[in-house]
């Protein structure tokens, strides 16, 4: 197997990666097919979404160490908009620690940003009242964090941080009020006004993250 999706849902991080694998992974020098790639999601029901771009599917749960043991071996591992889902700090790091313990090639992950700083992070956001939609109610896990953890874990390893998507206004549907108590992932009018405004400094919302290993 070339490449493990985990929370693959339909698919789209597969689909992605197969075609820029070249960009993400210069050195690996070989082309990547769906039927050399399979989808892992918790969710059955994404089964034929997945069967249908000709890419295999198991069912299970990524946060449970004996089912992870079960996947086969594979080349890369793709962790895409999945970790801040995970129950808690603890869960999290046991699913960084696996891809990256046993990925032969390397592993790409996109994850939520939890930088608060003023510079590309959240502090923008917080300057005008408003942050990140899943700032209050999601797992955390900040860029220092994976820092220090590939760098104990995978210390051969080569790695490298990019910004994957920004926010450049206020109304950009990832942007609460400040003060909300919610569950919704996105906004929606009930949470009430908030400040509509071009960003002079654009916000990362989403960070790649590509371990090579060594």
């Amino acid at each position: 197997m070339k490449v493990i999706d985990l929370g693959t849902k339909h698919g789209p991080s597969v689909i992605h990666f197969i075609h820029k694998v070249d960009t993400f992974f210069p050195s690996y020098g070989q082309t990547i097919t769906p039927s050399e790639c399979v989808g892992v999601d918790i969710n059955e029901g994404f089964r034929r979404d997945i069967a249908g771009q000709e890419i295999s599917f198991i069912c299970g749960n990524i946060a449970d160490a004996v089912f992870r043991d079960t996947l086969p071996e594979t080349d890369f591992f793709l962790v895409c908009n999945l970790l801040h889902h995970l129950p808690n700090r603890q869960v999290v790091e046991e699913v960084i620690g696996y891809v990256l313990d046993t990925a032969k090639c390397g592993v790409w992950f996109r994850v939520k940003s939890f930088e608060t700083d003023s510079d590309s992070g959240e502090g923008i956001l917080l300057s005008h009242g408003l942050r990140f939609s899943w700032a209050t109610n999601s797992t955390a896990y900040t860029c220092a964090d994976f820092f220090k953890f590939i760098r104990n874990r995978c210390s051969k390893s080569d790695s490298r941080f990019e910004a994957a998507k920004r926010i450049r206004h206020t109304s950009d549907k990832r942007v609460v009020p400040e003060d909300i108590v919610s569950s919704s992932f996105y906004y929606e009018p009930t949470m009430g006004e908030k400040e509509q405004v071009a960003l002079t400094k654009s916000v990362v919302c989403d960070w790649d993250i590509f371990v090579e290993k060594g």
